[in-house]
């Protein structure tokens, strides 16, 4: 008897997590956390000696926004961009359903930032070697190509990543 109670238990299907809403953060608390990200690494650089500018490189940070944004529209289309935005900026999600779909849609961005740093340090890579009959070019080609090294994860995972977590908690709260 114990073993037939046990089998049905197991196959029992648990019921969907509830958050509160205390467990939402809001958009306050989402700009209060990049600016701590920002400033916090802002000093971690500058106490290393190092100058934060140097990472302040508009074309590394465009060619990886534009290849994640690019492949999202090709693959999922500006609707869902959109409803992605309004969800993480404080709607919910409709249903279930919509819900794996936008989070979906934040693992494949997460990907596309990453291909676009990749992407982007292959330029850089190939412009560095373009130059090196210039010396004064190659250590400022450098720094380029290797600012993409940081803004692709930074894109990638506090971007996409804390996307997808927002829609989790919008969807289920």
């Amino acid at each position: 008897m114990t073993d037939i109670r046990f089998a049905q238990d197991v196959t029992a299907k648990a019921a969907p997590p509830t958050h509160c809403s205390a467990s939402t953060t809001t958009l306050v608390e989402r700009m209060l956390g990049l600016t701590a990200v920002t400033t916090l690494t802002w000093c971690c650089i500058s106490l290393e000696g190092g100058h934060p500018s140097v990472l302040l490189q508009v074309v590394p940070i465009a060619m990886i926004a534009a290849i994640a944004l690019g492949g999202l529209i090709m693959s999922h289309g500006p609707r869902a961009i959109a409803r992605l935005l309004a969800v993480c900026f404080g709607a919910s999600a409709t249903n279930e359903e919509e819900a794996q779909q936008l989070r979906g849609l934040c693992r494949r961005g997460r990907r596309l930032a990453y291909a676009g740093g990749v992407a982007q340090m292959i330029s850089g890579l190939l412009h560095v070697m373009s130059t090196l009959d210039q010396p004064s070019l190659i250590g400022p080609g450098i720094a380029v190509t290797f600012a993409g090294f940081f803004w692709a994860p930074v894109i990638a995972e506090l971007g996409f990543g804390s996307a997808e977590h927002w829609v989790a908690r919008r969807s289920n709260a």
